[in-house]
């Protein structure tokens, strides 16, 4: 393999595992391969340039490697999100940065209410966006939001629901369209009183999405965007505020009915 590409990802690795404190956090085959990777650069490569990484040459087999070394380098320079992305996908090959970000969305949940919190993608708490007209049985289009926040025993229904996105909200990007699809798909099936869509909070400028929230989808539910800071206290203390304000405005909208 290109040896600016082993060096970006050996780089970046020791970027993470300063961070995360904890030895097991890559599991035996990234290990496995990171110890590859050392034989061939060293344990503290230098990083190399954007230069040197768009001057790599790979072969069809070492291709995918080429997102792996760009998303690499962004990690050991502190600059893990970008507006100018060149689409919504995003590679990993140390971990998977989009996971790491719903869990790390998840924890801090449970930490900013009392009610029950629940990892939407476990297949129990999953959703039929079609059922059969003939078999009531038989569906089709299994949806699995990302976070629950006090749903009741079968998950038909939820207090809340929030859909993790590591992306950055920017304009003139804004909201995805097949994000805005998910979310209201979710409403329906669900039925929360509220949405979100979480994302990274990186940069100050704010999107119109975010500054016109609340919004109120087709379905009747309020669907709210936000960037989440990436820091524990602050990410629980914007996610309690949050939930916070969802609460009071349910409760000031039942007054005046």
């Amino acid at each position: 393999m290109v040896t600016a590409t082993n060096a970006a990802v050996v780089a970046a690795d020791r970027v993470l595992h300063a961070q995360m404190g904890n030895p097991r956090w890559r599991g035996q085959r990234i290990n496995e391969q990171l110890t590859t990777l050392r034989q061939a650069v060293g344990n503290n490569p230098r990083l190399p340039s954007k230069a040197q990484l768009k001057r790599a040459r790979y072969t069809p087999i070492t291709l995918k490697w080429r997102d792996a070394a760009e998303l690499s380098h962004r990690i050991a320079s502190n600059q893990l999100l970008n507006q100018n992305t060149r689409d919504a996908s995003t590679y990993g090959v140390i971990i998977d940065v989009a996971e790491l970000w719903e869990r790390f969305v998840l924890h801090w949940a449970a930490q900013a209410t009392a009610e029950n919190v629940i990892h939407g993608t476990k297949a129990t708490a999953g959703q039929h966006l079609l059922r059969s007209g003939l078999d009531p049985g038989a569906g089709l289009g299994r949806l699995y939001p990302d976070i629950m926040i006090g749903p009741i025993a079968d998950h038909s229904a939820c207090s809340a629901l929030i859909d993790a996105k590591y992306k950055p909200l920017t304009d003139p990007r804004g909201v995805d369209r097949e994000d805005l699809y998910q979310v209201h798909a979710y409403s329906l099936s669900f039925k929360p009183a509220m949405s979100l869509l979480a994302y990274p909070l990186v940069h100050e400028r704010s999107a119109r999405a975010e500054k016109l929230s609340p919004w109120t989808s087709t379905a009747g539910s309020r669907l709210d965007f936000l960037r989440l800071p990436t820091n524990e206290q602050d990410c629980i203390a914007a996610l309690s505020s949050w939930l916070q304000s969802s609460e009071a405005q349910s409760v000031d909208r039942a007054a005046r009915w």
